[in-house]
């Protein structure tokens, strides 16, 4: 059997032996596998891992790995699996008998954490040079270039033997890295500065070679570093106090810390270059007859986890790799309650761009999970008919914009209800009878972010959790209409679509080359620009405000005042009658979104400073139309027309989702819904999650006939415009005929 990633219809698919096949997936908790036979679904994640077999220094034995595999494939004579590799972990550690995930004919005795005892030098260290113990035992440094090559051979003989033995029931591999196999750094999750990585002598010796490459001598590394004591043979790796540093502003500008830029920067190598590695022999072993995928490019998580050690800036080399098939990631976890949105830490556009397939891990808690990842302020599932709602929400993203999914049972029996099964089962038909149907896109709303924001600034940061979080998922969610998002570099591809309305979240650096193709891309469809922030204050190494106002094209002027980005909105012909007069932004003592986010590590553990922005950005061109004045009487939001489009700044974060709907409704994007509901269309489906209570209208671009998709029943039309019986979180997935 054969699987592998093609285009089909303008998207990038999964195929079997030359077959197009369904995307919607399962992954059953390892207790309750009988949950996916009993839904029908053919295609099966393993999570969490399957044991590598590597159980001592040249030592491979794959009792267990059979154990594992057999387990699954023994539940249903007809179910494909998806397999992971998370070296590093063992199923063992805590004792086989006390392990949940321990199955029958389980050897306690064939460990996996072996590893590190033999090699400490090559094991990830804080700064107090302690080897890091979690989450798991002296986990190795992404720079080990002996653990790198050695766990590429057990990956290549793990997978050979796993064709060998099973070829026929597995349909990918998905070959994992740091924490829960997600390609984090390791200490990615530590709040405290003392188990901060990575100060291993593997790493020091990896940053400087990496220095050696990219400079070449000592006198490039001093101009560029401005010290005179630098040297490539003593470089060393910066310490968290240089890292959470940005001197006077939040931006850690050209000249002054560049050490800390270059180090984040080789890290995200250091981890790709792992990366690579290892799916390269993932498709050895497979003789390449097997689809590949992985967890990475996580851009927008930003509470969770601090973002600068995610170490996953080098999308570019991941996506461009022929080993890779398929990239993954769950669903954002703050604001995915009921009446919340579904949103990708992954820009999905920039991959699916590449021709690789974007699969959503939903890990979606439904009524009967635990208390797991739950904002503060979330409405939570209370029955199966709720949760079928979210779950629904969920499929109906991937589906609408051509995915792959797996519904996640993460703790254990929360699809444990018939109701719940039932409708997977539906979900899964449903989408293999539209597998065939060449579903065009509708978005015309693109969102630009770069992910070389996350180096220049504090690594201990809260403010890029209202820069991007709240704008994304709590505001321009509810705006009305679909909208995709993308990394800045894919400005400067012809994959990339036209659009009318971009929100361009604040990219620092904005090079000569940046700004000129996205200001010929707006003029190419007229379109309407949001910009928020700080845009463009970097240009070709160069850091000036006049750069700002290159690329907003309009007048502006720098505060370094640590006050809250706040814009209170006026009269103005452009600003909705019911935004008029109220003010939006970012106070951390009164945050409105607070309630909203699951994961409050960063944000928790930030100093005071840090949940505030430097420079403030004010408009000061007269020939500006003022849309939104801050506190100290300044213009905050302003509009201007430019060559062939229009251009709005605004200072602070959060611009309303009412007022990104009506600039959009400017721009002639299509807007589905004029409350503040959750949108996802393409030409043939509408769906619609809601986030306000009474009967649903949606307007259509064009007259269609519209059914429910799940039942059939036409509920109208011929008709640009249709209102529908509806409530408070439910969710409707329409066909339009």
């Amino acid at each position: 059997m054969i699987t592998d990633v093609r285009q089909h219809n303008g998207r990038p698919r999964f195929f079997i032996d030359g077959s197009p096949v369904g995307m919607t997936f399962m992954s059953p908790h390892t207790n309750h596998v009988h949950d996916a036979v009993t839904a029908g679904i053919p295609v099966w994640d393993t999570h969490s891992f399957t044991p590598l077999g590597w159980v001592g220094d040249g030592v491979f034995d794959y009792h267990n790995t059979d154990c594992y595999i057999e387990h699954y494939l023994r539940q249903s004579p007809d179910s494909l699996l998806i397999l992971r590799a998370w070296p590093g972990y063992c199923h063992n550690r805590e004792g086989s008998h006390a392990n949940p995930k321990a199955i029958a004919g389980w050897d306690a005795s064939l460990r996996e954490d072996w590893w590190g005892d033999l090699h400490p030098d090559e094991c990830e260290r804080g700064e107090n040079g302690e080897t890091l113990d979690w989450p798991v035992y002296k986990p190795h440094s992404m720079a080990s270039g002996l653990y790198r090559g050695q766990v590429s051979d057990a990956i290549e003989r793990w997978v050979r033997h796993i064709e060998q033995s099973f070829g026929g029931r597995v349909f990918a591999y998905v070959i994992g890295g740091g924490p829960c196999g997600e390609w984090f750094d390791w200490s990615c999750y530590y709040a405290d500065a003392r188990h901060v990585g990575d100060y291993s002598p593997a790493m020091r010796a990896y940053f400087r070679a990496w220095l050696k490459g990219r400079y070449g001598s000592d006198d490039a590394l001093r101009a560029a570093w401005g010290s005179a004591d630098a040297r490539l043979d003593t470089a060393a790796v910066p310490s968290y106090a240089e890292r959470c540093g940005t001197g006077a502003r939040s931006v850690r500008l050209p000249g002054a810390g560049r050490n800390v830029i270059d180090y984040a920067e080789c890290f995200s190598d250091a981890l790709a270059d792992t990366l690579l590695e290892w799916t390269a022999a993932a498709k050895r072993g497979a003789a390449r007859a097997k689809a590949v995928g992985v967890f990475y490019g996580y851009t927008l998580t930003v509470n969770g986890a601090f973002s600068v050690r995610r170490a996953q800036n080098r999308m570019d080399r991941v996506l461009g790799s022929d080993d890779i098939d398929f990239v993954i990631a769950p669903y954002h976890y703050d604001n995915r309650m009921l009446g919340g949105a579904h949103g990708t830490q992954v820009p999905a556009a920039t991959v699916t761009a590449h021709g690789k397939v974007y699969l959503d891990e939903v890990d979606t808690s439904t009524h009967l999970a635990g208390p797991y990842r739950k904002a503060s302020g979330a409405v939570l599932a209370r029955t199966a008919d709720e949760s079928i709602a979210l779950l629904k929400r969920d499929w109906a993203y991937n589906v609408i914009n051509g995915h792959a999914l797996w519904f996640m049972d993460l703790g254990g029996g929360w699809y444990a209800d018939p109701a719940i099964l039932s409708f997977v089962r539906q979900c899964h038909d449903l989408e293999c009878r539209m597998a065939g149907r060449a579903m065009q896109p509708r978005t015309e709303t693109a969102v630009i972010v770069d992910d070389r924001m996350f180096t220049l600034m504090a690594e201990n940061t809260a403010f890029l959790n209202p820069l991007l979080v709240h704008q994304v998922f709590l505001e321009l969610a509810y705006a009305g209409a679909p909208f995709n998002i993308h990394l800045l570099s894919d400005i400067h591809s012809q994959a990339m679509p036209d659009y009318r309305f971009f929100v361009v979240l604040s990219p620092f650096v904005l090079d000569a080359r940046d700004v000129d193709t996205l200001h010929a891309r707006f003029a190419r469809t007229n379109a309407t620009v949001v910009w928020t922030v700080c845009p463009g204050l970097v240009r070709d190494g160069i850091a000036n405000t006049g750069n700002i106002a290159q690329a907003v094209g309009m007048a502006v002027h720098a505060r370094d005042r640590l006050e809250p980005l706040l814009v209170r909105l006026t009269d103005h012909p452009l600003v909705p009658g019911e935004l008029r007069g109220k003010e939006y932004g970012y106070d951390p003592d009164n945050d409105p979104h607070a309630g909203l986010l699951a994961d409050n590590v960063v944000p928790a553990n930030a100093p005071r400073e840090r949940h505030f922005f430097t420079p403030r950005i004010i408009v000061t061109d007269t020939h500006a139309e003022c849309l939104g004045m801050t506190r100290g009487a300044e213009t905050g939001l302003a509009a201007k027309e430019q060559r062939g489009w229009l251009s709005v700044f605004s200072t602070a974060p959060a611009v309303p989702a009412e007022m990104l709907r009506a600039l959009a409704r400017r721009a002639g994007v299509h807007i589905y819904t004029a409350t503040r509901d959750i949108v996802f269309a393409n030409d043939s489906l509408v769906a619609v999650h809601r986030a306000s209570p009474g009967p649903c209208t949606i307007d259509l671009p064009e007259p269609r006939t519209v059914a429910d998709l799940f039942t059939g029943t036409v509920l109208g039309g011929p008709a640009r415009s249709i209102t529908i019986p509806s409530g408070l979180h439910q969710t409707h997935v329409l066909e339009l005929r």
